[in-house]
């Protein structure tokens, strides 16, 4: 993929090993507080933006089935309670064609523990028809997973990557709402190297799929790894290692949004939650050059994330690790900040 030059000299303000310390910002971004929904969301959500108002869906715990509806306003903006998920699930993905949300697998967060979260996940898949507060059932993934990442194209869902069974997947699946009744397709390509929980988002018909954990066990959680899938051809590449993501990580939650040519990616961790990242790196897609903005307010993974307009939000997750007596902070945590100067720039 020639487009994607080398980083040259901007790679060396930018570390790229995990540090405690937050790198120097080279894009400022003006961070700020937003009104906090009505459920803790410690973990396991996901959001997704609709008609001018943002959805955040599922998540451990009580919210496992929950779905809450955020509208903006010049005061700040309003949550308010949609009819619960048919099945409660955390670590899905959730994607908007035409005003309709689709849920994809994820896990079952009736499961306990970590040996039955990492087998826990589920195939089925639900629709939210917003303008009619109501929820359908549609075909089920071939292969079930969680923490994949999820990408639309010409009205078409493709869902990619993930975990099940304790290893991450490789293969890809797409479907058509239009012809739902004909389910999902497995497509032919693999991924070059499996992933799950990665940073994700598109820009021009291609996903990009960031960092994440390659394996099961103590350090294949901080990838920096960027592939890139071409929406149309099913083709893989992957960039060259000067272009990959900085600090290498994992996310859990969404991480990353897409705004014109850029990807801006933020928080994370590394292996089991040692360390909790605010830090915020952006990839000029057009360059494939990396630079760094200014940190969240708050560190965090696992969150729920989407743009509203120009604006992102960005929604629970937890920043510390979660311990016996001591559970996680951070879930009802909403942090925006308006990215226009992204888009033109």
């Amino acid at each position: 993929m020639r487009r994607f030059a080398p980083l040259l000299a901007l790679l060396a303000a930018v570390p790229s090993a995990v540090a405690d310390d937050e790198p120097v910002a080279t894009v400022d971004l003006a961070w700020r507080a937003g009104p906090s929904p009505s459920l803790d969301r410690p973990g396991g959500a996901v959001a997704v933006a609709s008609s001018g108002a943002l959805y955040v869906l599922g998540g451990v715990g009580e919210a496992a089935t929950a779905v809450e509806k955020f509208v903006p306003s010049a005061d700040g903006g309003t949550w308010s309670d949609e009819p619960a998920m048919p099945t409660g699930r955390e670590s899905a993905v959730v994607a908007e064609v035409g005003g309709d949300l689709y849920v994809i697998g994820g896990t079952r967060p009736s499961h306990g523990g970590q040996d039955d979260h990492a087998t826990a996940q589920i195939a089925n898949v639900e629709r939210y028809r917003t303008k009619e507060r109501r929820w359908e059932t549609l075909p089920s993934l071939h292969v079930a997973r969680d923490v994949a990442s999820v990408a639309v194209f010409e009205g078409r869902i493709f869902v990619v990557g993930g975990f099940l069974d304790k290893e991450s997947i490789d293969s890809t699946e797409v479907f058509d709402p239009e012809h739902a009744d004909q389910g999902w397709t497995l497509l032919p390509s693999k991924m070059p190297v499996p992933v799950r929980s990665a940073a994700y988002a598109t820009v021009g018909g291609k996903l990009f799929v960031i960092g994440g954990c390659s394996g099961y066990g103590r350090e294949p959680c901080r990838q920096r790894r960027v592939q890139v899938y071409d929406l149309a051809s099913d083709a893989w590449a992957v960039l060259d290692e000067s272009n990959w993501m900085p600090t290498g990580r994992h996310f859990s939650g969404q991480g990353a949004v897409a705004i014109g040519s850029r990807i801006v990616v933020f928080g994370g961790a590394t292996d089991f939650s040692k360390t909790i990242y605010a830090r915020v790196e952006i990839l000029d897609t057009a360059t494939g050059t990396w630079s760094v903005g200014t940190p969240m307010p708050t560190g965090r993974k696992s969150t729920a994330c989407a743009l509203l307009g120009d604006v992102l939000y960005v929604v629970g997750g937890h920043s510390t690790t979660p311990a016996p007596g001591r559970p996680p902070r951070g879930g009802r945590v909403v942090e925006l900040v308006d990215l226009s100067k992204l888009r033109g720039s």
